[in-house]
C-alpha cells in the first residue's frame, strides 16, 4: 500500500495515542498495563517531537 507523507505521519501519530490511551482505557487487555517512568518520558519525548515536526500542520 502506498501512502502519502502526510498519512505516513498521520499513522504513527495515531500509533503512539493508541499506545499512551491505552492504561486510561482499563479493558480487559489494557486494564494490566503499567508505564514506567522511562517508558513515560519517552511517550513524551515523542509527542514533543511530533509536534515540533508536524507543528506546521496542527
Amino acid at each position: 500500500m502506498q501512502r502519502t507523507q502526510g498519512e505516513r505521519w498521520a499513522w504513527i501519530r495515531f500509533a503512539v495515542e493508541d499506545h499512551a490511551s491505552a492504561a486510561v482505557h482499563k479493558d480487559a487487555v489494557t486494564s494490566v498495563f503499567t508505564y514506567s517512568r522511562d517508558e513515560r518520558k519517552v511517550l513524551i519525548a515523542i509527542v514533543a517531537a511530533l509536534l515540533t515536526a508536524l507543528g506546521e500542520l496542527v
